[in-house]
């Protein structure tokens, strides 16, 4: 499934100025026309981060505030992971793979309503753009290994042969996609409700 199968995401092409010295790219601008509504409302907070080769980060998403985040592959390549968790949504439960490196220079909207997680398939380092600041009593994880999402991931082998998944306690105990439909039912179309 492509980003543009699941209503809201968004890969954005980019705005680049080069010449023989380097370039000059975009990160945010309210003033394009490409720029998502929610992020002209309300940018609350910007992360770098970087990532190994192998490390998988998610499936993270927030509810107060809702986040939705502007992604963007400074150095390196990424595989994104993005898996609906909208109730009212016709493809609630399903997820789809997107995969972007620094050379395209592409960002990825990924609005509320998404869980979203990412693999380095090279050394990476990612900027952010989020709605509303993190607020770590309302963040939540789904485990990566949840079955509609597992085989999105790529397999990375080390020097050994042995597939590379590198993953932090928190996501390695995050709850199944099955586990926390509950918990969606109740907050996130709460939140579409207000």
């Amino acid at each position: 499934m492509s980003a543009g199968q699941l209503a809201g995401l968004r890969v954005v092409p980019p705005r680049r100025f080069s010449d023989s010295r380097g370039f000059f790219t975009e990160l945010y601008n309210e003033f394009h026309p490409d720029t998502p509504e929610e992020l002209l409302q309300s940018v609350g907070q910007v992360n770098i981060s970087y990532s190994k080769k192998g490390v998988i980060r998610g499936m993270h998403f927030q509810t107060d505030p809702p986040q939705g985040k502007l992604l963007k592959v400074i150095h390196g390549k990424v595989q994104f992971v993005e898996l609906d968790i909208r109730p009212w949504s016709s493809t609630f439960g399903q997820a789809c793979k997107i995969i972007i490196s620094s050379q395209e220079n592409d960002t990825l909207w990924v609005p509320f309503g998404f869980a979203n997680g990412f693999q380095a398939l090279e050394d990476s380092t990612l900027a952010y753009v989020c709605t509303g600041a993190y607020n770590p009593e309302t963040e939540k994880g789904i485990s990566p290994f949840s079955p509609q999402i597992l085989p999105l991931w790529e397999e990375i082998l080390d020097e050994n042969g042995q597939n590379l998944r590198i993953l932090s306690q928190k996501d390695q105990n995050s709850p199944n996609f099955d586990q926390i439909l509950p918990f969606l039912h109740k907050n996130i179309t709460n939140l579409e409700q207000k």
